[in-house]
């Protein structure tokens, strides 16, 4: 059953899985805030495309970094709820000139199922993103 589901991200963290020797590596982006995690499965080629479309972004036409920006908690007390997609393609979309309301960034993860979860994550969490996957991809 597809679905749709977005939410501020408070931190994250990435997992490399356990393959074996003759498959492609698979990390675990998991994204946080309060009782909601997302997780998302993703390949070397996956985590290269994430990378991809952050500096994408970048160097579009009135790119500018975020500011400051707090994530807001998800209003779920009692309500535990952790999505796992698949990623199949992923946009990232950063702030811009002229829209001074939004000093965050936006991905939207996508799989083959239909699926979609969209974070939202500050500045200091995307680049912690694009850290961990150039660690990793090195």
């Amino acid at each position: 059953m597809a679905y749709e589901f977005g939410f501020d991200v408070v931190r994250l963290e990435i997992e490399e899985l356990e393959t074996a020797p003759d498959e492609a590596r698979e990390f675990v982006i998991e994204a946080m805030a309060g009782d909601v995690a997302a997780h998302i499965n993703v390949d070397s080629r996956g985590m290269g495309q994430i990378l991809a479309e952050i500096e994408r972004e970048q160097q579009e036409a009135g790119y500018r970094p975020g500011g400051a920006w707090e994530p807001q908690l998800p209003q779920m007390r009692g309500f535990f709820f952790h999505p796992r997609i698949v990623m199949s393609v992923v946009q990232a979309i950063g702030p811009h000139d002229g829209d001074e309301e939004a000093d965050f960034w936006e991905f939207v993860f996508d799989d083959d199922d239909g699926s979609q979860v969209v974070l939202r994550m500050s500045e200091t969490v995307t680049q912690r993103l694009q850290r961990l996957i150039e660690s990793l991809l090195v």
